[in-house]
């Protein structure tokens, strides 16, 4: 997912002065036998890059950002390198998804009870330490200045890589085997990589990643973390099940409606 936050307010840099700041343009780079390599001035432009981002989702404003804060500073040794939080937080997401690849290799075994639930309260804590590493690391780069422009791509790198295994342990969690419906299991898996895909094109071109009030790393995180919970508790099958108002609101109003209008009705 798309999370290393220099800080929470984006660089202003004048489009005449984006050289000077460190900004690579496309022409910087050149083709060499079907490879691209940065051309020797965006090289001596790379030591000087500056990250412009900015996260407006308000749960990362007032909840998120000062839990990894709190986090950094009293929890997390200095000598503790950014890159190792952002390869943890890959690491632990790597493990759930094996879990889910081990028991449920076709992504619907769990529908005969073939998948242990507690994998998926596994794959919810999983995913919320990882958000909560993701959001530390940039936070540990600064308490340490050793920001780079590597450890941005390396941050953003294992987000991209994650994109896949978080998208297959949601389809799991919520029972879309390709069995049932592969259309709907391969949209739920590659939805969250063409967002980050066309998020990330986007800051190719306009040098700053601006993340709207709900989105994908934040409150994306939190609901499938919640899918996971909700699996665990109650299997896969919760998922299949009719629609919100014939599980919840029909057994109450069918045994007690009927009753309720004759009272509140009088007989003529």
């Amino acid at each position: 997912m798309i999370h290393h936050r220099a800080e929470n307010q984006p660089i202003v840099v004048d489009p005449q002065e984006m050289k000077c700041e460190g900004i690579i343009f496309a022409h910087d780079e050149q083709e060499v036998n079907g490879y691209y390599y940065l051309s020797p001035s965006a090289q001596s432009q790379l030591p000087g890059y500056q990250y412009s981002g900015k996260d407006n989702s308000l749960v990362y404003k007032y909840i998120l950002s000062p839990l990894a804060t709190f986090l950094v500073n009293n929890l997390t040794p200095q000598w503790l390198a950014p890159n190792t939080i952002t390869l943890l937080g890959l690491a632990l997401m790597g493990v759930s998804y094996s879990f889910m690849w081990y028991y449920c290799p076709k992504l619907d075994e769990g529908l005969g009870e073939g998948v242990p639930h507690w994998i998926f309260l596994f794959n919810c804590v999983a995913m919320i330490t990882y958000q909560t590493l993701d959001n530390m690391d940039g936070k540990q780069a600064r308490r340490t200045k050793s920001s780079s422009p590597l450890g941005l791509l390396f941050d953003h790198g294992c987000d991209s890589l994650n994109s896949l295994p978080g998208a297959v342990n949601w389809a799991v969690a919520c029972g879309l085997g390709f069995t049932f419906d592969p259309v709907q299991a391969w949209f739920v898996i590659s939805c969250p990589m063409t967002l980050f895909y066309i998020t990330t094109w986007e800051e190719y071109y306009t040098h700053e990643l601006i993340l709207p009030i709900i989105n994908g790393p934040t409150e994306g995180l939190i609901i499938g973390a919640m899918v996971s919970l909700s699996t665990c508790l109650y299997g896969q099958a919760f998922w299949l099940q009719t629609n919100w108002y014939e599980q919840a609101i029909e057994p109450i109003l069918v045994p007690y409606l009927p009753s309720f209008v004759t009272t509140i009705i009088p007989e003529q």
